[in-house]
């Protein structure tokens, strides 16, 4: 008989192998003191323990953080059908239900791309995208409201990408222009949405655009 979705996030969180009808965990490596400074000699920062799997996609993985000798947990930030959203949702409850921090939890594009949560690439694309979704502010005809909405989630795309990016990762190991550039892009976000008038929002945004234009340009 199938363990239930939510034994399967239990057992995830507790680094054990279960199954269930359409959810499963695989062990990859068990933490030890060993594992840890053997990962540290290589210097890598990362090291995966255990996966969460939906059907026969893996969309969450529990990591070992090296440098904090924390577990941590990585979630595919890509959109599945419902039933696999749900079974994130028990991988991170059966996580936390562990003793492990929210904090440690990081919804990010690293795990199906195969690299590490800081890895630049992956700021340097969200920049780019969010960009891209501040077009948005300046169009015609459009609410106030949806203008600084859009605003509001880019703040919140570049927080969480940040908080990925750098958050218990070693100041040496950050690279950094990638992060001056999304810290750059974090203040402008913060302070065009403080302008009272929307008018001015949307002038800002398309200067803001504009110069980024030139710059690629040039």
């Amino acid at each position: 008989m199938s363990n239930s979705h939510a034994t399967v996030g239990k057992q995830f969180g507790n680094l054990k192998q279960c199954n269930g009808s359409r959810m499963s965990t695989s062990n990859i490596q068990r933490v030890t003191p060993h594992t840890d400074d053997m990962t540290t000699y290589l210097n890598k920062l990362f090291y995966a323990v255990q996966d969460g799997v939906s059907y026969r996609t893996t969309i969450a993985r529990i990591m070992r953080n090296v440098h904090t000798k924390e577990n941590e947990l990585w979630i595919a930030s890509q959109y599945y059908s419902t039933s696999t959203e749900r079974h994130k949702g028990y991988f991170r409850s059966g996580f936390v239900a562990a003793g492990n921090s929210a904090d440690n939890i990081f919804i990010t594009p690293a795990l199906s791309q195969a690299i590490d949560r800081h890895n630049p690439t992956i700021v340097h694309t969200a920049i780019h995208q969010i960009n891209q979704t501040l077009q948005e502010v300046d169009k015609p005809r459009l609410r106030e409201a949806t203008r600084r909405g859009t605003i509001a989630s880019c703040i919140e795309r570049a927080k969480r990408v940040m908080h990925n990016f750098s958050y218990g990762v070693p100041l040496d190991m950050v690279d950094a222009t990638a992060f001056y550039d999304l810290h750059a892009t974090l203040d402008f976000l913060i302070t065009t949405q403080a302008i009272a008038d929307i008018d001015e929002v949307r002038a800002a945004v398309k200067g803001y655009l504009a110069l980024l234009d030139n710059t690629t340009r040039g």
